[in-house]
């Protein structure tokens, strides 16, 4: 007995540290929240009253888009999304070089003017009677020329056949004669669908879609007992449930 009372007068100081660390080891793992679980199971609860106690969050956290609800956004944007064409100077130039070569036996001033005319008409845009959008003369169009971007309707640019009349209007009786009666070729649009870029777009819009929608603060009811569980709860209720799966994900 003697030599207990001797080692605990001995180590009294190393002892009492070590009980207030088993203490207070015991307090924290008393307080601290256990491993982050959902008691609920979702499979059925739909359009159903809330058999449970009231469900009161928790935490912060965001409310997760269903499903549908992202479907519909990216159909959304592909539908309404507004189309790129680019103004196409290598087609004007194109159809200029053929030009120049069709009107080679006539004087080379009404030539000229002919080409200049033509220059002119080219310079304001001719758009294809039809496009692979599907897109009419009054609807919105992106226009890409050099490193710029304009909105456009279809119908700010000619047609070929208001084109090819527009050139008549620009040129004299000589030059005019020589325009009417050579072997009729419309003018080659120069304004064309940018499907690349079209694609890039939609892409960049779809993948910046928000996968969440408002949120829901601590204290925050989502929903009561007895309470039907609409789509709207149930969304609650789901992004309530992942969360708890990303935090256990997250260790």
């Amino acid at each position: 007995m003697n030599k207990l009372f001797t080692f605990i007068r001995d180590r009294h100081a190393l002892l009492y540290k070590g009980f207030i660390f088993v203490t207070s080891l015991s307090v924290i793992v008393y307080c601290c929240p256990r491993e982050s679980k959902f008691r609920y199971d979702l499979s059925d609860i739909k359009d159903r009253p809330w058999s449970y106690d009231n469900l009161v969050a928790p935490f912060d956290y965001a409310i997760q888009k269903s499903t549908e609800e992202l479907q519909d956004e990216k159909k959304d944007i592909q539908s309404n999304s507004i189309p790129y064409f680019r103004f196409d100077t290598a087609i004007s130039n194109q159809n200029e070089q053929i030009l120049s070569t069709q009107f080679v036996s006539i004087a080379p001033e009404f030539r000229r003017e002919i080409l200049i005319a033509v220059d002119k008409v080219y310079a304001l845009g001719i758009r294809a009677v039809s496009n692979e959008v599907g897109k009419s003369s009054q609807d919105l169009v992106n226009v890409v020329f050099k490193n710029f971007v304009e909105e456009h309707h279809l119908s700010d640019f000619q047609d070929p056949l208001a084109a090819d009349s527009l050139v008549l209007t620009n040129l004299e009786l000589e030059a005019k004669a020589a325009w009417i009666s050579r072997p009729y070729e419309p003018l080659s649009a120069n304004i064309i669908f940018d499907s690349s870029l079209t694609n890039k777009s939609i892409r960049q819009a779809i993948d910046n879609i928000s996968s969440s929608r408002g949120a829901i603060i601590e204290g925050q009811i989502i929903v009561s007992r007895g309470e039907i569980v609409n789509e709207e709860m149930y969304q609650k209720i789901f992004s309530l449930n992942e969360e708890y799966r990303l935090q256990r994900l997250g260790g």
